[in-house]
């Protein structure tokens, strides 16, 4: 077992306890540690923190300040303490996926309600009728912080036990991202399953995203904490985010920025290998809202001028449609083929009419 050194950033100064445990950590290059974003999340020791001392309208809430890519597997062990009350104890935790490190609303949102977008997986211990919680402890997978189990991801799933009980129960997260498929476990036993392509339905195809975990009281109270035991998990990608950055600097600063993007040999369909960049692409307008982008498509000059300008055009609007699938506006994106005009390389050479074969995208804010 490795031990985790998982500093607390802390907005306020706080003391803390010199108790540890030991945890074990696979798949991270660098523990950076977990963010605190609430006041009332304190750091226990290297693994534990406490979300909420078992006060009135208390939230707390951390996070893993780095992302991790969903296009891989995600595994997590952890110890969650949900207080000792159990008639007028509440609220409960939620574990959290999300592209933002962002605190929901307190009381029955659990530190969770509005985040958005964001998968959420919920431990509550108090019910609210009004949003279909059962009078049971359960757990349920929610989606984008809304709280109401009737617009649920799943149904809440009975614990058949009482989980503010002054203990410590174990709590494993899993994600595979081959089949898709998120499984909740709780002290040994699978609680609640979902197949469900997160990263596309949820996220809108971006796959790397930040984890944390929420908690929150209300009217009525209880210490929350958790415990981190083992986790495994492929952070983000440096490389290609650096790449994309240079990208998206050159379109910031108004250049023009040759894209990676691929499509099969004389065809208008893009290659997987270029969803990721594309998904960045579509990250950035989300974040430039009135900026426009122009895309122009280039070929070789095999094939005759007429059918590379049918071809640049068609795959260039093969990246309208992508982007607009991911969200994005088709009036803030103009396709432009440009066919065998402007070789950047000799068109005598395999690698010259490879290189010729390219998109260029130049973001731009219209004239009023």
């Amino acid at each position: 077992m490795k031990r985790v050194q998982l500093f607390l950033i802390a907005l306020l100064f706080l003391n803390t306890t010199t108790n540890t445990t030991i945890a074990q950590i696979n798949g991270w290059d660098i523990i950076k540690g977990l963010i605190k974003i609430s006041e009332n999340a304190t750091k226990l020791s290297d693994e534990c923190f406490q979300l909420t001392e078992d006060r009135l309208w208390a939230g707390g809430t951390i996070y893993y300040p780095n992302k991790i890519d969903l296009t891989s597997n995600f595994d997590m062990e952890l110890d969650v303490f949900l207080g000792c009350k159990d008639a007028d104890g509440a609220d409960g935790m939620v574990f959290i996926f999300s592209p933002k490190m962002a605190m929901g609303r307190e009381g029955e949102g659990i530190g969770y309600s509005g985040v958005s977008p964001s998968i959420g997986i919920e431990i509550d211990t108090w019910q609210n009728e009004h949003i279909g919680d059962p009078y049971y402890d359960h757990i349920a997978i929610l989606q984008n912080g809304n709280i109401n189990h009737r617009d649920g991801l799943t149904k809440p799933i009975r614990l058949g036990k009482n989980i503010e009980d002054c203990q410590n129960h174990r709590l494993r997260i899993t994600w595979n991202a081959l089949d898709k498929r998120l499984e909740v476990g709780l002290d040994g036993k699978q609680i609640v399953a979902l197949q469900k392509d997160i990263v596309q339905d949820i996220f809108l195809g971006e796959s790397e995203v930040f984890w944390g975990v929420s908690s929150a009281t209300g009217k009525f109270s209880n210490e929350h904490r958790v415990c981190f035991e083992k986790i495994n998990f492929k952070p983000a990608s440096a490389t290609a985010n650096s790449v994309f950055k240079k990208i998206e600097a050159a379109l910031l600063d108004s250049e023009i920025a040759q894209l990676s993007t691929q499509f099969n040999a004389g065809q208008t369909t893009l290659t997987e290998d270029s969803y990721k960049e594309l998904d960045e692409l579509a990250a950035l307008l989300r974040k430039q809202p009135d900026m426009y982008l122009n895309i122009y498509g280039y070929t070789d000059n095999l094939g005759g001028s007429k059918n590379n300008q049918r071809l640049s055009q068609k795959r260039a609007e093969a990246l309208v449609a992508y982007l607009s699938k991911k969200g994005i506006a088709k009036d803030r994106l103009l396709a432009t083929g440009m066919g065998d005009t402007r070789p950047v390389a000799s068109n005598d050479t395999a690698e010259g009419r490879k290189q010729n074969r390219r998109i260029e995208v130049y973001l731009y804010k219209p004239y009023p």
